[in-house]
């Protein structure tokens, strides 16, 4: 019965140690206290919300035997501990996660250029943690730091201008004289984490005899805040369409017939709404490349429907850091309006 009951509580002790991590004050050197609590508890509430049962100790380690031995003493699958070094307005911080048994799950070191920058210095280094990613390949859109923004203080929102050049299909049964127009759009946006709208100016046609200037509205709703972000898109907007046809026309006069050709010119404002969806590659980056495609929707006789295959690809208006250059120091002042993708 003792053996039992020995198994049950060593059964229990493991799948609570399996959830849990026991977090360590943080060493510092040139940093105030109140900023090292804060990074203690920017911790806490990053791991809770990934689903950790966190403890908060107060013995100080400064190596991995004595934060294993302290996660054991806590039945815990985890310690964390690690050091917060300031260089001017600069803080240095390098994390060890340690496991129970005395060896490193994960370490790494990043930088906040600001005190202001930590929480997304926190956030970075427990996303690159959970993903087992270095922090430099664990960029979000939450948690870029100032440095890779360019900018003393992030923000999560900003304007872009730029191009896109792609393909008109017309589906069947359009009012379309042409299998296919080539198109080039110009775009201007506003980007926050999660949402895109986009005002998109164009020119579709380059022959002859059709071509239509598509004026939208869309918002694009971003599935992902990585690197590689697929969206969805739908808006509305206009397509003034232009649109010519040669006919050859006769005479008779007497006995006499003559041929001639003559030109009608045919000009539409149609309402439309648009459907689609792409990719947005490289959205932590200095440049975004898109691959868009969307469906055209007129609601109004003549029918001129089809489907637009486009690429894109932008550039912000200064250079900046890029994703991999965390923990490089800020090279730059705030940013201006960036080239759109």
């Amino acid at each position: 019965m003792k053996n039992l009951i020995f198994i049950a509580l060593l059964l229990t002790t493991s799948a609570f140690a399996a959830n849990s991590i026991v977090i360590l004050p943080f060493t510092s050197v040139s940093v105030d206290s109140s900023t090292v609590y804060a990074v203690d508890e920017l911790f806490k509430g990053e791991l809770s919300k990934a689903g950790y049962k966190v403890y908060m100790d107060t013995s100080i380690c400064k190596d991995v035997e004595c934060a294993g031995e302290i996660a054991r003493q806590r039945h815990s699958q985890l310690a964390l501990f690690g050091s917060l070094i300031g260089m001017g307005e600069k803080i240095v911080v390098t994390v060890y996660f340690v496991r129970s048994d005395g060896e490193i799950a994960y370490t790494d070191r990043a930088t906040a250029n600001y005190v202001e920058d930590l929480d997304a210095v926190v956030k970075r280094i427990t996303d690159g943690f959970l993903m087992g990613k270095p922090v430099k390949d664990a960029a979000t859109t939450e948690n870029i730091t100032s440095n890779e923004l360019y900018e003393p203080r992030r923000r999560h929102e900003f304007y872009t201008v730029g191009s896109r050049v792609g393909f008109f299909v017309p589906f069947y049964g359009s009012k379309a004289k042409e299998d296919l127009l080539l198109g080039v759009d110009v775009i201007g946006m506003y980007e926050t984490d999660r949402w895109i709208v986009e005002a998109l100016v164009g020119y579709h046609g380059f022959v002859e005899n059709e071509a239509f200037i598509p004026i939208n509205i869309s918002g694009l709703y971003m599935l992902s805040n990585t690197d590689f972000s697929p969206y969805l898109s739908f808006g509305a907007g206009v397509h003034i369409l232009a649109q010519s046809e040669t006919k050859m026309n006769y005479e008779i006069s007497g006995t006499d017939t003559s041929y001639y050709y003559s030109t009608e010119y045919y000009d539409y404002k149609l309402p439309l709404i648009s459907l689609g969806g792409g990719i947005l590659l490289f959205r932590t980056y200095r440049f975004h490349v898109t691959v868009d495609a969307r469906g055209w929707f007129s609601f109004l006789e003549p029918w001129y429907e089809g489907f637009n295959v486009s690429l894109g690809i932008s550039l912000k208006s200064k250079p900046g850091a890029t994703s991999s250059s965390l923990t490089e120091g800020n090279r730059g002042s705030k940013i201006g309006c960036c080239w759109g993708f």
